[in-house]
C-alpha cells in the first residue's frame, strides 16, 4: 500500500511541473539579429525568433547619435511569420521574425541602437541587442582625380585640355570607329569627366561615325569606380548636355560599372535610357543619377538584379510617353483578355538592396517607381530587396501603379511621395 502511495504522490507532481507543450511554445526564444544596409537617413533590422506562437512579443526599438544623450523612441518593430504571400504560380512563406526601421535620421551619422524585445509569456535568451551603425553620406565625387573635357563634333571654342571627341573616347582613352574599340588610356577610380555643352546624337548606322557607337547606338561603360572614388560624368556647367538616342534601344548601359556617377545631363529619344542590372545576367553596384533629365523614353532606369545595390537616384526629371491628357486603362480583346500597350512602362525599377530614390519628378509612365517582381526572394542577404528608401518624388499620370513596392522584402520605406492622376 505505501508503495502505491509514493507511486501516486510522484505522479502527481510530475504532471503538476509539466507546463502544456502549447505554453512552452508561446515563449519567445530570441534568434539571429540581421542589420541590413544603412541608407543615407535610415537603418533596417531583422530579428529573427522561435516561438511566441501567440503573437504576443513585441520589439521596443530606441536609438540616439553619438552626440546625444537622450534616447528616442522609434516605430516598434513588425512581428510577421508564416504568412503566405504571391500568386497561383509562386508563393512565399516569411520567415518568423521582427522587421523595423529608424527612420528620418542624419545622413553620415553614428547611431547607438537599443532592440529590447519583451513578452509576458517570457523571453529565453538575450532580449537586449545594443549596436552602433553609421549612416551613408551623401555620394560625393573625390578630390585629387584626373578631369577629362568631353567636346561634341560641332564645337569651334576653345577646348580646356585634356579634351576628347565623345564620351567613349574620354571615358576609354581611345577614339572608337567601327570595331576598333581599343582601350589605351582608360578612366580611373576617381576620374572626373566633364562633358560641355551641345547635343551628342550618334548616327549609329554610320560605321565611322564620331561616337563609335556603330550599329547598336549604346554606351557600354565597363569601368569601375569606388565607394571612396567613383568615375563621375558630369556637365561641365557652360549649357545643356543632351546624349540624342537616336530611337536607340539603349542609351547607357553600366551592367559592369560600379560605382559610375552620372550627374546634370539630359538622356532622350531611347527606349531604355540607362540599363544597370538584368535578373540572371548582372548588376551594378553604387550607381548614382543625380540632377539628370529624361525625356521621350519608353524606360527611365532599368536594375532589375539582386547585385544591385545602394543606388543614389535624386533629384532627376523622368517624361515618359504615354498620353498627357487622359490615363489610358487596358482593354479587353475579342476573348475577353484584357491588355495594354505601351509607350513607356516605368521611370526607375529596382531590385536588390540599400536604394534611395529621392525628390524626382515622373510623368507619363505606364508606371512611376517599382521594386521588381521578378519571383522568390533571394536567399542571400546582400541581394535581397531590403532597406530601399523611396521619398519626396512627385509622380503625375501613370496609368498603372505611381509605386510599386510588391518585390520588396523587408524594411520598404515609402515616405511623403506627392501622386496625382487628375
Amino acid at each position: 500500500m505505501k508503495n502505491v502511495l509514493y507511486v501516486l504522490t510522484i505522479a502527481i507532481v510530475l504532471l503538476l511541473s509539466v507546463r502544456p507543450v502549447s505554453a512552452q511554445r508561446n515563449h519567445v526564444y530570441p534568434g539571429e539579429l540581421i542589420i541590413e544596409p544603412a541608407t543615407l537617413t535610415a537603418i533596417g533590422f531583422q530579428w529573427k525568433i522561435f516561438g511566441d506562437d501567440n503573437h504576443t512579443a513585441y520589439v521596443e526599438l530606441r536609438y540616439r547619435s553619438a552626440r546625444e544623450r537622450k534616447w528616442h523612441d522609434a516605430l516598434p518593430m513588425l512581428r510577421i511569420g508564416n504568412e503566405i504571400v504571391g500568386t497561383e504560380n509562386l508563393s512565399y512563406v516569411t520567415p518568423r521574425m521582427f522587421a523595423g526601421s529608424i527612420m528620418n535620421l542624419l545622413p553620415d551619422t553614428e547611431y547607438e541602437c537599443r532592440l529590447s524585445m519583451k513578452d509576458a509569456d517570457g523571453v529565453r535568451g538575450d532580449a537586449v541587442k545594443e549596436v552602433v551603425i553609421k549612416t551613408r553620406a551623401v555620394p560625393r565625387a573625390a578630390t585629387g582625380g584626373r578631369v577629362r573635357h568631353v567636346y561634341p563634333k560641332d564645337w569651334t571654342s576653345y577646348r580646356q585640355e585634356p579634351w576628347y571627341n565623345g564620351l567613349l573616347h574620354a571615358y576609354y582613352g581611345f577614339q572608337r570607329i567601327g570595331d576598333w574599340n581599343m582601350t589605351t588610356d582608360p578612366v580611373q577610380a576617381g576620374d572626373i569627366i566633364l562633358v560641355h555643352r551641345g547635343v551628342y546624337a550618334a548616327d549609329f548606322n554610320n560605321f565611322s561615325d564620331y561616337h563609335g557607337l556603330t550599329f547598336h547606338g549604346t554606351y557600354f561603360l565597363t569601368r569601375k569606380g569606388t565607394l571612396e572614388e567613383p568615375i563621375v560624368i558630369r556637365a561641365a556647367g557652360d549649357g545643356d548636355v543632351i546624349f540624342d538616342g537616336n530611337g536607340s534601344y539603349n542609351l547607357l548601359n553600366v551592367l559592369a560599372a560600379d560605382y559610375n556617377y552620372l550627374e546634370g545631363i539630359t538622356l532622350r529619344n531611347t527606349d531604355v535610357a540607362i540599363i544597370a542590372g538584368i535578373r540572371d545576367v548582372m548588376g551594378a553596384k553604387g550607381i548614382v543619377v543625380r540632377n539628370c533629365r529624361f525625356e521621350d523614353v519608353g524606360i527611365g532606369i532599368m536594375a532589375q538584379d539582386g547585385n544591385c545595390s545602394e543606388y543614389y537616384i535624386a533629384d532627376n526629371v523622368f517624361l515618359g510617353r504615354e498620353e498627357k491628357t487622359q490615363l489610358i486603362k487596358s482593354m479587353p480583346d475579342s476573348s475577353g483578355n484584357h491588355y495594354q500597350r505601351l509607350k513607356s512602362y516605368y521611370a526607375v525599377k529596382v531590385y536588390g538592396p540599400g536604394h534611395v530614390i529621392c525628390n524626382n519628378y515622373i510623368a507619363y509612365f505606364h508606371d512611376g517607381i517599382d521594386i521588381s517582381t521578378h519571383g522568390t526572394p533571394e536567399y542571400e542577404l546582400e541581394k535581397k530587396s531590403v532597406s530601399i528608401d523611396i521619398y519626396n518624388n512627385d509622380i503625375y499620370c501613370v496609368n498603372d501603379n505611381f509605386i510599386e513596392a510588391d518585390g520588396g522584402t523587408y524594411n520598404i520605406r515609402i515616405l511623403r511621395n506627392r501622386c496625382i492622376n487628375g
